[in-house]
């Protein structure tokens, strides 16, 4: 039997597994499926209580308000609403022109958005750098094929990674399985091939289920080498994380803060149903309104009851505890999430909505800390990304540059429109922070700005000649020589 490159101890899949377990909830949470995760996996204290839907079907009424979902998506614009900013010394004016190309080929700053609405679900995401054709890409694979097998180095980076994919290939009537492997580390890709029936891409390689088998087998044809030098020091994929602590990532929730989505959804519930109670009030009738024929209730538009035999019962329901109930666990799910109730538009409890850009920042005070720590994790992490982007690209035929470690810088904070950011440009250059070129690119995008500066320093020139010409006609008007 022919072994892997690379094996991946078994308690290293197996603390992945369980990752992933928590991974898949918060997925089902994400996209709003709490149904499946508080009633059918039976993670529910609270009782929701079966009534009939429009569909005619009796199911457990449920309602919540995706409070998950926001804080993921408040958290990426936060943190990476603002494009990153990537800096090499001018005298490397080859690579700097080859990372604006990597980053616009690749659509870097909408990628980097979606790798951190990724790390938010999942813990964590990756960004590989991808030699295709004659570019060199930024991409970032589904976290279900990236499998970090190799133990974490000092730089919190795993030391080797596996892209796991299966394959299927048709041999006459029957259909073969596959299973790929494309292991990276430092200097070294590997590409190996399984054939493998089931479906766990977890699978440990050195198993009997696994049998490794040559290239071609399951890719006839194939031009892929088995070993592949990079001539990079690093793997050519970097793991992203908003956090990391004891050897592992760190995730927006663990299992031991599901509870509070329970609570907020039974507290929702409640006054739904609620609602509804008050809005359709039963009512007490006499048999004599009972149809004989059909047993159902005969009640026409207006009722002659001298006897008062007809009757709603009234539901009188105090709605403002249940609110203030409701708003409290909506309230303590939000301080969780680290989502400031104002950034979405409320306010839980109660008072005016902040009428400032200021007093909306310091509301949102622990969203941007959470973003702050995001950032103190992602830009090295960033920085080695595009270091192995710069390294790559360099050996390309006829593309050969000297390279500089590059430097990256995020902009965690919350959106500002055009007014706030003019004003905070100009306090920064006139208080000598920035230069004009930066001024101009905060304003107006790093593309445009070196054409706008020609253009405003061509005016102040002209403006300049006709002062000076207006002067000199003044003084030769005056009599001068």
């Amino acid at each position: 039997m022919t072994l892997p490159g690379y094996i991946t101890p078994k308690a290293r899949l197996e603390a992945i597994r369980k990752r992933r377990i928590i991974a898949n909830i918060m997925r089902q949470l994400e996209r709003g499926d709490w149904k499946s995760f508080l009633i059918k996996c039976k993670k529910a204290v609270h009782k929701f209580p079966s009534l009939e839907k429009h569909s005619g079907e009796i199911e457990p009424l449920l309602v919540k308000v995706n409070v998950v979902r926001m804080a993921i998506r408040f958290h990426v614009i936060v943190l990476a609403g603002e494009p990153i900013t990537l800096t090499v010394p001018e005298e490397n004016a080859e690579q700097k022109l080859a990372i604006s190309d990597i980053r616009r080929n690749s659509h870097f700053d909408a990628l980097l958005m979606q790798a951190a609405r990724t790390a938010n679900i999942d813990g964590f995401a990756t960004l590989r750098v991808d030699p295709q054709g004659d570019k060199t890409i930024i991409c970032s694979d589904d976290n279900r094929m990236m499998i970090p097998v190799g133990p974490d180095g000092p730089d919190m980076q795993p030391t080797v990674w596996e892209r796991r994919w299966m394959v299927d290939r048709k041999q006459g009537t029957k259909v073969a399985k596959y299973l790929r492997v494309e292991r990276h580390s430092a200097g070294m890709i590997e590409q190996e091939s399984y054939e493998y029936a089931g479906g766990d891409l977890l699978v440990d390689l050195t198993s009997e289920q696994a049998k490794r088998v040559d290239l071609t087998e399951a890719l006839p044809g194939t031009q892929l080498e088995p070993v592949v030098e990079t001539g990079v020091p690093y793997p050519l994929i970097v793991r992203l994380v908003h956090e990391y602590f004891d050897g592992a990532p760190e995730m927006l929730m663990s299992e031991h803060d599901f509870d509070l989505l329970d609570m907020s959804a039974a507290a929702v519930s409640r006054v739904d149903r609620s609602m509804e109670k008050h809005g359709s009030p039963k009512a007490r009738i006499s048999e004599s309104m009972i149809d004989p024929d059909t047993g159902k209730v005969n009640i026409q538009d207006a009722i002659l009851d001298p006897d008062k035999l007809f009757e709603y019962i009234s539901q009188n329901f105090d709605f403002a505890p249940m609110f203030e109930a409701m708003n409290k666990s909506l309230q303590l799910l939000t301080t969780q999430l680290q989502l400031s109730p104002a950034l979405i538009g409320i306010k839980l409890e109660g008072g005016a909505m902040p009428d400032t850009f200021d007093k909306l920042r310091l509301e949102a005070s622990n969203t941007i800390a959470r973003a702050k720590t995001s950032a103190l994790y992602m830009q090295p992490a960033l920085m080695r990304v595009f270091d192995i982007a710069s390294a790559l690209d360099t050996q390309r035929p006829m593309r050969g540059y000297a390279v500089h470690p590059v430097g990256v810088t995020m902009h965690p904070g919350l959106p500002k429109d055009d007014d706030q950011i003019i004003a905070e440009t100009k306090d920064q250059y006139l208080a000598g922070l920035i230069d004009e070129l930066t001024a101009l690119e905060k304003i107006h995008g790093e593309s445009a700005a070196p054409g706008i500066l020609d253009r405003i320093r061509e005016d102040r020139a002209e403006r300049t000649r006709n002062e000076q010409a207006a002067l000199m006609l003044g003084f030769n008007q005056g009599g001068g020589v």
